[in-house]
């Protein structure tokens, strides 16, 4: 087994302070997936609730709005969204221990845990499937290299 498929999700560093974030306490970004510390962002609890954008996504986002009290968080409208975001985040994170790869490629979507072949594509980084209904905009505009949660958290910690 590789070395990074070792890894735990203790071994994630913090994008502001690079500190190792234990499983508890981080909030991942939901446009760049990188991980935060709640407490280097000084966000509250019920932000694992909802989608939340770093500062440098939620300045870069043109419906950013100014109103948010931190000037970065935003709520969700869609309460299926939040759902799957949340879930998103607690897979990656479960998943990252117990990672084994299977000889057959999963045909349950990761995001909204439904079966079915038709309309599916595959991670490029594992055995991961998921709906194309299920990815966001940004991330259906670059099917040819899509990248689960985990992956994508993986290739930034293996890029730091």
């Amino acid at each position: 087994m590789a070395n990074n498929e070792e890894n735990t999700c203790e071994e994630l560093k913090c994008g502001k302070c690079f500190a190792l974030c234990s499983e508890s306490d981080y909030i991942m970004c939901d446009e760049c997936r990188t991980l935060y510390h709640a407490r280097c962002i000084e966000v509250d609890d019920a932000a694992a609730c909802r989608e939340w954008f770093c500062e440098k996504c939620a300045n870069a986002r043109p419906d950013q709005t100014a109103s948010t009290p931190t000037g970065y968080r935003q709520p969700v409208d869609n309460k299926m969204m939040e759902i799957r975001r949340i879930f998103e985040q607690m897979k990656a994170c479960m998943e990252q221990g117990t990672r084994q790869k299977s000889a057959a490629p999963r045909r349950t979507c990761y995001a909204c845990n439904g079966s079915g072949d038709t309309e599916m594509i595959g991670c490029n980084g594992c055995n991961r499937s998921v709906h194309l209904t299920c990815l966001t905009e940004s991330e259906a505009a670059s099917l040819r290299k899509w990248l689960c949660a985990f992956c994508t958290v993986t290739k930034k910690r293996e890029t730091k």
